[in-house]
């Protein structure tokens, strides 16, 4: 692979990590949290994952609810003193399994917080429109641009770290790299990992979102932090 074509670049996209610009006036996250945990749990008990479309949905018949489904993962963490819960669905593994090592430019399958991704993204909302159609604030898919881990949310840096990404190819320099083997799936957070009281651009202050993610490559750039 020809290392020299990667775009490191922390690029204008919302998943940026959102700086806390409402520092100096206090905000109870504990309490947003206990509002927004009810609302995922019903989100993972009344939505599933239709492998026909590879997309989640609500419930209409008796599909296997996601709270049920062994593919989904609840991941803990703490911010801000508080103790959150996310998940991530994988439903399909990268077939990267490689530890690597932390030598810049080294390709691996799983991230670490200080590495680098190419990853495709939908992201939502998990709430619905007046229509009761989904929410959609953006989609990405930039071939050449790898995102650094730790300047983004929080979510993020938890989330990807149980999916594995794939291998790049570039038969043709003049052509974009190919990606085969890539890991897919989502990743349902709450606010406190994500844009927290801040909110960005279209998303609201204090939302819970869902990505729906291609881990294609991962890319370690240095030294653990």
């Amino acid at each position: 692979m020809n290392f020299k074509k990667l775009c490191f670049a922390l690029v204008a996209t919302i998943i940026v990590s959102c700086e806390d610009t409402n520092s100096f006036e206090p905000f109870d996250h504990a309490a947003q949290y206990v509002i927004e945990k009810p609302i995922i749990d019903e989100y993972i008990t009344t939505h599933y994952y239709d492998d026909a479309t590879k997309e989640i949905k609500e419930i209409d018949a008796t599909q296997t609810p996601l709270k049920d489904d062994p593919n989904l993962q609840e991941l803990e963490t703490n911010v801000n003193g508080v103790d959150y819960v996310m998940y991530s669905y994988v439903y399909e593994q990268g077939l990267n399994e490689d530890a690597g090592n932390q030598d810049e430019g080294v390709v691996k399958g799983s991230p670490d917080a200080d590495d680098a991704v190419n990853i495709a993204y939908k992201l939502s909302s998990l709430k619905k429109d007046a229509d009761g159609n989904e929410i959609v604030y953006q989609e990405s898919d930039l071939n050449d641009t790898f995102l650094y881990l730790d300047r983004l949310i929080e979510g993020w840096k938890v989330g990807l770290a149980v999916f594995r990404g794939g291998f790049a190819s570039e038969p043709d320099p003049e052509l974009p790299r190919e990606y085969s083997g890539t890991g897919k799936g989502f990743m349902i957070i709450p606010s406190g990992l994500a844009y927290q009281n801040s909110g960005s651009g279209a998303i609201s202050p204090n939302e819970s979102l869902i990505f729906k993610i291609d881990l294609r490559l991962v890319v370690s750039y240095g030294e653990d932090l």
